[in-house]
């Protein structure tokens, strides 16, 4: 099972090679050296990688490659070096605006926070990445954000991944995945590390020998087929006391903090005649196995609404689609780590057209109010609190708490 991707940036989540050129022909006109062609970008970007190796292999400091690779272009152009330094200082403000991504990166990575955590790992500049995130929007889209200059150490390091571990829960290794395009920092660096490693590789480029990896993608729209094999976890919205969002995520059955609570619904459907539908849960159930429930219930998944989770359980559980856009929940429960809708709906339901889900639901029918109470009685129905189920037969397809009459 997969839980937590690191995400690489430059050259996997954006296209760096279009920002690099945009940034150093506004470097070009900025410090008035002319025209930067093609070609002469070619030859940079070739200098670049050359020294980025050298400091993945520890044979440089960051300064040093940072100046040291425009120093070299200068030189090959017979350009002024004196001004590396500051051209460079420039060149990383410069990065950051030009935001392209691969492979429709930014709608993936939004897609899968239901799934899965998230975070960035990069050995780019702070400035530049900072600049980058921030205008991308993935700043606000990743749990967390990882630049080799905080952490004091690079990819492919085991220090940097000693780092994001640290500060992400110390995490089983392998539950997490790095998807990255580089052979000299992401996949050595997930080697390391002893996580899963993902290679991005677009350009088709040969594996070198001796090297094993877990998984080579040409598109990034690829990660969901591999989460998909590998499984993921379910994951839960964190709300405060107040019911508000906090921007937190848990893994269901994960240790909740006693002023942190998850989103869960329930769903009461009656016929005409006032029986509530009702079902039991399989024998291979984790709680209350082979227990007669209400009609159907869970946990909202991060993302979800209330009312997208009650439609979600209700078609997964029963295979009846119902729009509850315009419904409200007849009351909400405050237990421990839970807030708790019911929704009380009257539906004409044919029992023998319903598709049940075979690892949750063993059969389903009907009951009136002293079927349920008497079954409860007996042990054979999950023992909801003296109350609560009078209040769903007496408030089923209505909503609000006083009587309304018409004269």
């Amino acid at each position: 099972m997969i839980k937590i991707l690191l995400w690489d940036i430059d050259g996997t989540v954006l296209n760096f090679l279009e920002a690099e050129k945009n940034a150093i022909r506004m470097g070009f006109a900025e410090f008035s050296l002319g025209t930067c062609t093609d070609e002469m970008l070619r030859v940079y970007s070739a200098i670049n990688e050359k020294y980025w190796q050298r400091l993945e292999r520890g044979e440089m400091s960051k300064p040093e490659i940072l100046v040291g690779r425009f120093r070299e272009f200068f030189s090959r152009y017979h350009l002024p070096i004196d001004t590396a330094e500051e051209f460079n200082r420039r060149y990383q403000t410069n990065l950051g605006e030009t935001i392209c991504f691969n492979d429709n990166a930014f709608e993936l990575i939004t897609g899968l926070k239901n799934r899965v955590f998230e975070y960035a790992v990069t050995n780019g500049t702070e400035v530049a990445q900072e600049k980058k995130l921030r205008r991308s929007g993935l700043d606000r889209v990743f749990d967390g954000v990882f630049i080799s200059e905080r952490l004091g150490a690079e990819k492919p390091s085991r220090q940097f991944f000693d780092h994001v571990f640290a500060a992400i829960g110390n995490p089983d290794p392998d539950e997490v995945m790095i998807i990255g395009d580089s052979l000299t920092s992401d996949m050595p660096g997930g080697l390391n590390a002893g996580i899963r490693t993902c290679w991005y590789n677009p350009r088709h480029l040969a594996l070198p020998e001796g090297m094993t990896l877990d998984y080579i993608i040409d598109d990034l729209s690829a990660v969901p087929e591999i989460l998909d094999s590998e499984g993921t976890p379910e994951l839960w919205d964190v709300l405060d006391s107040e019911h508000h969002l906090t921007g937190r995520r848990c893994v269901r059955g994960a240790g909740m903090a006693p002023e942190d609570y998850h989103q869960v619904v329930h769903i009461c459907i009656f016929n005409e005649q006032g029986e509530m539908l009702i079902q039991q849960r399989t024998a291979a159930k984790k709680e209350w196995p082979s227990y007669w429930d209400v009609s159907t219930g869970g946990s909202a998944l991060a993302g979800e609404t209330s009312r997208e989770a009650a439609a979600r359980e209700l078609y997964e559980e029963l295979g009846i689609r119902y729009d509850f856009s315009n419904t409200e929940p007849v009351m909400t429960v405050h237990d421990r780590n839970i807030y708790d809708d019911f929704f009380a709906l009257v539906l004409p339901v044919d029992l023998s057209g319903l598709s049940l889900q075979a690892e949750e639901v063993a059969r389903v029918g009907w009951a009136d109010y002293d079927t349920v109470r008497q079954m409860i009685a007996a042990g054979t129905f999950i023992p909801y609190r003296p109350g609560y189920l009078e209040v769903m037969f007496a408030s089923r397809g209505t909503t609000g708490a006083i009587e309304r009459y018409r004269g």
